[in-house]
């Protein structure tokens, strides 16, 4: 795409999303922008390291409100928004978190699945925890295992409102329309059941045991 070299030269972007290196074709020069360094060279690519990478979870100080997810991309391309320090949400959920400045914090991850993400911060005051996953119904935080809310982030992230002191944050994926599924799954399966037992312990009908099945008493 025509932006991608912008997005690559403003790197403000991927230094948010995690991303820590960019390949390119060996034609494109980036080593006199002080955000990359060359790592790797083949005959055609090139590999540059992305200096501002930030960590897959961070703190933020700042939240700012912003709509939409195409006024954040341009925020972030003309450099008025910074990810380290800074992070956008809607107007919306600024008003429902009710806070812009945060106390910075230490967050860090202690395991990392594709369903399942558990980190751990340390705050003095309140703080913002950004961590660089994709927004997308499903997924449920926690903080020490009392559920609290996912906000969207920098237009495609995901951030919460940590406490203070010492805490573990967890992020789960549990899609709603597969757990109602298998409730009616579940359902479905305990009525067939219930009508197996019924047939198998149906007596027949007015109430009459079958005679055939009697002991017969013989006349001596």
């Amino acid at each position: 795409p025509k932006t991608w070299p912008q997005i690559v030269e403003n790197n403000r972007m991927l230094s948010m999303m995690n991303v820590r290196y960019v390949v390119l074709p060996q034609q494109k020069k980036f080593a006199d922008i002080a955000a990359y360094r060359k790592v790797k060279l083949s005959h055609q690519y090139a590999v540059y390291e992305n200096l501002n990478c930030l960590p897959r979870g961070f703190s933020v100080s700042q939240l700012v409100s912003i709509a939409g997810a195409a006024n954040i991309r341009k925020a972030l391309m003309r450099a008025v928004l910074n990810p380290s320090s800074q992070a956008a949400v809607s107007p919306e959920d600024l008003e429902k978190i009710g806070a812009r400045s945060f106390t910075p914090g230490d967050v860090s991850v202690i395991s990392y699945a594709p369903e399942k993400v558990l980190l751990r911060t340390h705050f003095r005051e309140k703080g913002f925890v950004v961590l660089s996953d994709s927004y997308y119904p499903g997924w449920h935080a926690s903080v020490d295992g009392k559920e609290t809310e996912i906000y969207r982030t920098d237009g495609i992230l995901r951030g919460a409102v940590v406490p203070p002191g010492v805490h573990e944050i967890q992020f789960v994926y549990r899609p709603e329309v597969i757990y109602a599924f298998m409730g009616l799954s579940l359902t479905a399966l305990a009525g067939i059941l219930i009508s197996l037992v019924l047939l198998i312990f149906r007596k027949p009908a007015g109430g009459k045991s079958d005679a055939s099945s009697e002991p017969r008493v013989q006349d001596l």
